[in-house]
């Protein structure tokens, strides 16, 4: 099971809220009440500088107040259109904006939440652990969306998704992207001779070699019944090909054992 691309579940003592209101002493209220109740706490009173220190920290959880130089509305739509952040639950509290119309327009923008000052401690750390859940839940759905149930790693919808961040990144930051493309040899005659048991158990045998020999930055897919893929961010031609006949050599190398029968496999790499 890939785990670099996966998001992490977050137990309560562990969670990172960011504070972000220009009263300091609005924040050192909130780091307060929330390191009594187990959180991390950063906050900042910079709401210019807002965004990026989300993306620097990824919190799990936000709180924004609506009434600052850049207004917590501006920093929700700053926040929910980067996918780096866009999945990072965001708690408005103001004690101005509260009227329904506000709510919604905060809601439509993505925001979890709306808390209205000065707002009691017990419900402020409730709406963040129902925000924290919720987050925890879509993300283990996002993930069994992404991952092939045979193999245990990302299917081909996620490739193709990552294949264009890749590229779009690569482009942007001027940086080398290299893509493996292989198969398993023969593989209808490993079907035909061994049964198609066998044949998952070659397939499973390439995923366990494949997440053995790659970084956590590198992507690692099954695109069809014997087809795999790997992206390699920064990660040059020569690099690519070293990597290549590393796993095609390694895949070579072991066995595969089923019903107390042993078999090899190759793969075509390139």
């Amino acid at each position: 099971m890939p785990e670099e691309h996966s998001e992490v579940t977050v137990e309560k003592e562990d969670a990172l809220i960011l504070s972000v209101d220009d009263h300091e002493e609005n924040n050192m209220f909130i780091r307060m009440m929330l390191e009594d109740a187990g959180f991390k706490v950063e906050t900042t009173t910079d709401s210019m500088n807002a965004f990026n220190l989300a993306v620097d920290l990824l919190p799990d959880v936000i709180i924004l107040d609506i009434q600052m130089q850049k207004t917590g509305f501006e920093v929700c739509k700053e926040l929910k259109e980067d996918e780096r952040t866009s999945s990072i639950p965001v708690i408005f509290v103001s004690a101005i904006h509260t009227s329904a119309g506000m709510i919604a327009e905060g809601l439509q923008l993505g925001s979890n939440d709306f808390i209205r000052k000065p707002f009691n401690p017990v419900e402020l750390v409730a709406r963040i652990n129902v925000a924290i859940r919720i987050r925890n839940a879509e993300a283990k759905i996002r993930e069994l969306l992404a991952i092939d149930p045979l193999s245990g790693l990302y299917n081909r919808r996620m490739m193709y998704e990552m294949f264009m961040r890749e590229i779009e990144r690569s482009r942007r930051y001027e940086d080398p992207f290299a893509v493996l493309l292989f198969d398993i040899d023969h593989f209808k005659t490993v079907n035909d001779t061994y049964g198609h048991l066998a044949g998952d158990d070659a397939i499973n045998h390439v995923s366990e070699v494949v997440t053995g020999s790659f970084r956590k930055t590198d992507l690692c897919c099954r695109y069809g019944g014997d087809e795999f893929c790997v992206l390699l961010p920064r990660t040059t031609q020569e690099h690519a090909l070293e990597l290549a006949e590393r796993l095609r050599h390694n895949i070579e190398e072991l066995p595969i054992s089923h019903n107390e029968e042993e078999f090899s496999i190759t793969i075509s790499v390139g």
